[in-house]
């Protein structure tokens, strides 16, 4: 951030929270950033989205390590999100994986997928 002009305690403040893993951390210091009115919201990870989409409608939500936004409700639609929240997608490139699996191993028959049914973002998005 320094390389870019920004400076802490000078011209940028960073307000770094972390919920330890409890969801109803989320909640709470997505309201206390509500509530100390900042202006933007950083939120990694979906449940901590969600609390800071919750919590405001008003203050931008940037938002990472989310699968899902439409499936975890924090957007209308991936194209037209028409909510205060946006960001970026870790929704791996299933096509190309595939590809590249037979590419790899040309006779493999099974393929184990590993997921968190515990995301509320799971849903893969389907193109």
């Amino acid at each position: 951030m320094q390389e870019l002009g920004y400076k802490s305690g000078e011209n940028i403040e960073f307000d770094i929270q972390i919920a330890e893993g409890e969801l109803s951390n989320c909640a709470s210091i997505a309201e206390k950033f509500v509530s100390d009115k900042k202006d933007l919201i950083l939120a990694i990870s979906t449940p901590c989205a969600q609390a800071a989409s919750n919590a405001t409608k008003d203050i931008p939500i940037l938002a990472t390590a989310i699968t899902n936004f439409e499936g975890a409700g924090i957007v209308k639609s991936h194209e037209l999100p028409r909510t205060n929240v946006t960001g970026t997608s870790d929704l791996p490139p299933i096509d190309n994986i595939i590809e590249l699996i037979h590419e790899l191993k040309p006779d493999v028959k099974k393929v184990g997928i590993l997921y968190s049914t515990t995301d509320a973002s799971r849903s893969i998005r389907q193109n």
